[in-house]
């Protein structure tokens, strides 16, 4: 193996599950029942690190989300997210004490920030 291709893949071992992503999709079934899904990657690898599906996802639902995947992982430095209610109210505020991960809204007038794309 070359020194670069090393270096690259320490780099990406190094840099994976730092800062994570976070934000909702939504979809409906054939017969029109309207669904949501929160997805959460990894910001330098791009990869899916999990998704919450549900018919409704409430603020509770994403900060237990958020636990548990914690409980699985190392926890992140930062989570970058938009400014749906579901990341921007008290509840989110009370885990993000609790946890230490420091939380980023992303700006609307630099949308190119956030690379999850919408449905």
């Amino acid at each position: 193996m070359n020194e670069a291709k090393r270096l690259r893949e320490l780099e990406a071992e190094n840099n994976k599950l730092k800062k994570l992503l976070m934000d909702f999709v939504a979809d409906q079934l054939s017969n029109g029942r309207r669904f949501r899904i929160l997805n959460i990657v990894d910001d330098y690898s791009r990869e899916l690190v999990s998704q919450l599906v549900a018919f409704s996802i409430t603020v509770q639902q994403v900060a237990r989300f958020l636990s548990q995947l914690l409980e699985q992982q190392q926890a992140p430095n930062n989570i970058t997210f938009d400014n749906d209610t579901e990341f921007t109210c008290k509840a989110m505020v009370f885990w993000n004490k609790e946890t230490m991960v420091r939380l980023n809204l992303f700006s609307q007038e630099n949308p190119h920030k956030m690379h999850l794309s919408k449905a």
